[in-house]
């Protein structure tokens, strides 16, 4: 009589890419010389992971950035109406308020981690 043997990865996993991603992955696959399995296990136990969660400044920056957008649209509605002098001092006030928020979005560019997190699970061994 024939002993069954029991698998040793008995859960499946399955997700949905769109054509290009698709493409993108039998291409990575295919040059890794590796089996789907193989190549996704090695994936799976050899990447990290950063997950960013930003904070309220961002948004609050984020927002000020669309009040420029409002400020250059009441500037745009000054020259229209040739009200030159306003309209400069719009400008004028504009770019002030945008080198600021340039300045804040460079610091932010320069250190981006703000509450990040980074999953880097240690690998267990291939017989594990």
């Amino acid at each position: 009589m024939e002993q069954k043997v029991l698998r040793k990865r008995n859960n499946q996993f399955a997700i949905r890419l769109s054509d290009s991603e698709l493409a993108l992955w039998n291409s990575k696959q295919s040059a890794s010389g590796l089996g789907k399995t193989e190549f996704f296990l090695k994936m799976l136990k050899s990447t990290r992971i950063k997950v960013y969660s930003f904070n309220e400044s961002l948004k609050l920056l984020y927002n000020e950035l669309r009040h420029i957008g409002g400020n250059l649209n009441q500037a745009a509605y000054l020259v229209n109406i040739d009200r030159f002098e306003a309209a400069a001092m719009e400008i004028d006030m504009m770019f002030n308020e945008f080198e600021e928020a340039m300045r804040r979005f460079q610091k932010f560019i320069d250190n981006p981690m703000i509450n990040a997190t980074v999953i880097d699970v240690p690998a267990k061994k291939d017989g594990d």
